[in-house]
């Protein structure tokens, strides 16, 4: 594009031609400038790479492992775009995260607009080539105008948000504000030096810096201009604030390892690690109870060398000390927690910084010296372990992708180990070691449901070749009020014409107690032994009820040798209704009104959300949702074998819960879990709710023939 002549110092024009719109080489500048900023700039390099090295020291990882490990990152490239490029789980909080997304976009953009200079200055123009010229230039400009004011923006935002009204659960550092005022300062400095030079070298093209063009009318407005008698005394100030900007960038590009900034690269290494073919369902599992007996066999001495769990910052492997450093102290995690909400002693967000803190301590200790206990030094402590749900209500909201869960349950391993469990925690392994079931009942009783239902339920003893097997569980096994729900399966089931049996007293717990509460042996022997029974009997295919049940089937049981199809009760409900197998007769259902609680185990660990929905409105219901639903959705209390145990707290979680169901109006609590379904029914007769709680099962089945 040419415009049309303008008269400007031979001196700033370098390649330009004085006619064409093109970016003018280091204006108002010295000559030398760029020997003086190129020799700063290798220091901060060497200061930044020092830091690097520094963290991946601290980290304890090596060569092999980045090399081994860079193939995750094309694997896991989708979720770095989605998560980490696109923002999306920093956009589910509004206000936060466009705030932090503008910030992030914006210092994108003005990095690659930096960087786009430098090619242009360095590399392009000794060879003749300017490429920050006509049309493409002038929309470089108007793009980085438009970023470097949503940064500023957004800077000011997240200063207000901490001095004026910090969210409850957002934590800070010391550091925190001088980093943003760091930003802050280069987004204002930024359009005011463009500012004052566009004042100081008018160009016929000033209206494509949208912000900078208003700061150089202010500039001209006093008298700055080429033909002011003030001209070089403006040109020093100019080149003071241009050096100042230089540095404080420089030092802030200097901080990143140091400081909270480097949780960006640690966030995309994170969920370059991110193992995408683990289920979020599923455990870590330290050792393999069925090959450490295959070699006790071959080997009567052979005695496995095991590390279960984490009792010092020294057994924190290398990816989760990274995941660790990733955390940006946002509280995300905090305001989300059921636990947290309840009063109990958990902050998922303390959990990953007091690890993150002590591990860093230990780092300046000697070779030699021994990392002590995390509990014995408080860093961490045994009712703040056991006061989680386990829901993973933090692990959806991270930002970064921690998860903090993982870090509980290895913790919760070591109090095990250490023999430090409260007696109604022991009492509940205790009867799965000596009747196979938490209530400590005869695994006899588990058929006695099959009572009432009308021409009783095959048993897998005694009836093979039958399409679903019934996996009953525990609760609904045992629990009166929880029996209904069986009933009610089995009463749809038949009606639909399907073929099922059960493993009736052959059915042992699936040992998801056991290895929540941190005891991974007597996980595995349930697991085994009940595996065993499955393949003996040839089963492909079990319909639960349970989501506990389901999810441990599903997604712990593969790893040894449990290979099913599974399918929870609301899942197969729904495909019987779209079939046609199930038909609810119209208007029956048409006058209740429904809110459904969403039980963690089955929405977040498992995307089973729609097909309860798809029950419900089929049956014409008038469904009502609450506020947190879905993915989420707010614990029932229940998760993480809490169901067996008691932890302090001001407020159940049960009854926070209770309430936000009331709120929608409904006259019923929709459940797909019998230990919701239990903890509902409880909280109602507590607090005298008047809210009927009902299994989906039960909602169906009452209205069939």
């Amino acid at each position: 594009m040419i415009l049309a002549s303008v008269t400007l110092p031979t001196s700033f024009l370098d390649t330009c031609v004085q006619t064409e719109v093109c970016r003018l080489k280091y204006p108002l500048l010295p000559s030398d400038t760029p020997n003086y900023l190129y020799s700063l700039f290798i220091i901060v390099l060497a200061i930044f790479l020092y830091g690097v090295y520094r963290k991946f020291s601290i980290y304890k990882i090596g060569r092999k492992e980045i090399f081994r490990n860079l193939p995750k990152l094309v694997k896991n490239g989708k979720r770095i775009i989605v998560d980490g490029l696109g923002q999306k789980k920093i956009l589910q909080r509004r206000y936060g995260g466009v705030m932090h997304s503008w910030m992030f976009y914006g210092i994108i953009a003005l990095t690659i607009g930096t960087l786009l200079v430098g090619i242009d200055y360095d590399i392009l123009r000794p060879e003749g080539i300017v490429l920050l010229q006509g049309d493409f230039y002038l929309g470089y400009k108007t793009v980085l105008d438009i970023f470097g004011l949503g940064f500023a923006i957004a800077v000011v935002l997240a200063l207000a948000r901490r001095i004026s009204f910090k969210p409850f659960f957002m934590g800070e550092d010391r550091s925190d504000r001088f980093l943003l005022v760091g930003m802050l300062y280069m987004g204002v400095s930024g359009f005011v030096q463009e500012g004052l030079r566009l004042a100081l070298i008018p160009v016929p093209w000033v209206y494509f810096s949208p912000i900078g063009s208003i700061f150089a009318n202010l500039f001209s407005s006093v008298g700055v201009g080429p033909s002011a008698t003030s001209f070089q005394s403006w040109v020093n100030t100019y080149q003071t604030l241009w050096w100042i900007h230089a540095i404080v960038a420089f030092a802030l590009i200097a901080s990143i390892p140091y400081t909270k900034y480097f949780h960006v690269p640690n966030s995309i290494i994170n969920m370059m690690l991110t193992d995408e073919e683990r289920p979020l369902g599923r455990m870590s599992t330290p050792f393999n109870l069925a090959e450490i007996m295959k070699q006790q066999e071959t080997n009567p001495d052979f005695v496995p060398d095991l590390t279960i769990g984490i009792k010092t910052s020294s057994d924190l492997k290398w990816d989760q000390r990274i995941m660790l450093d990733a955390c940006t102290n946002c509280g995300r995690c905090e305001a989300a927690c059921p636990a947290n909400a309840a009063g109990r002693d958990l902050s998922p967000r303390l959990v990953v910084q007091d690890l993150k803190n002590r591990y860093y301590r230990d780092s300046k200790m000697k070779e030699s010296q021994e990392n002590e206990d995390l509990f014995s030094t408080g860093t961490i402590r045994d009712v703040e372990m056991y006061s989680c749900v386990t829901c993973a209500a933090c692990v959806y909201e991270c930002p970064v992708e921690i998860n903090q869960v993982d870090f509980i349950e290895d913790l919760r391993r070591t109090i095990v180990s250490s023999n430090r469990l409260e007696p109604a925690q022991n009492t509940l392994l205790s009867n799965l070691a000596s009747h196979q079931n938490p209530y400590g009942f005869s695994n006899s009783n588990r058929s006695n449901w099959t009572a009432n239902v009308p021409d009783g339920v095959k048993i897998a003893s005694e009836n093979g070749g039958v399409e679903y097997l019934y996996w009953v569980g525990c609760i609904a096994s045992f629990d009166q009020r929880a029996q209904n729900v069986a009933r009610s399966l089995a009463k749809i089931m038949k009606h639909a014409g399907l073929s099922f049996s059960i493993l009736g007293s052959e059915e042992l717990c699936n040992g998801d107690p056991a290895r929540r509460l941190g005891e991974e042996g007597r996980f595995q022997e349930l697991a085994l032994q009940n595996i065993e029974k499955l393949n003996g009997y040839g089963v492909k295919k079990i319909v639960t009820t349970c989501p506990h049940c389901f999810n441990t089937i599903k997604n712990e049981y593969p790893v040894f040798g449990g290979k099913y199809e599974v399918v929870h009760h609301t899942q197969l409900i729904s495909e019987l209704i779209e079939k046609g197998k199930i038909k609810i007769s119209e208007g029956k259902l048409k006058d209740i009104s429904v809110t459904l609680h969403d039980a963690c185990y089955a929405v977040r660990y498992n995307s089973i959300f729609e097909e309860p929905r798809k029950i419900l409105k089929n049956a014409e219901m008038d469904l009502r949702e609450m506020p947190r639903c879905k993915e989420k959705t707010f614990c029932c209390g229940a998760g993480g074998s809490s169901y067996w145990y008691k932890i302090p707290q001001k407020k159940t979680i049960t009854s926070i819960r209770t309430e936000e169901a009331a709120k929608t109006g409904a006259e019923t609590l929709a459940t797909e879990c019998p230990f919701c379904l239990t903890m509902f029914e409880d909280s109602t007769k507590v607090t005298g709710t008047k809210l009927a709680v009902r299994d989906v099962a039960e909602l169906v089945a009452d209205e069939l023939p």
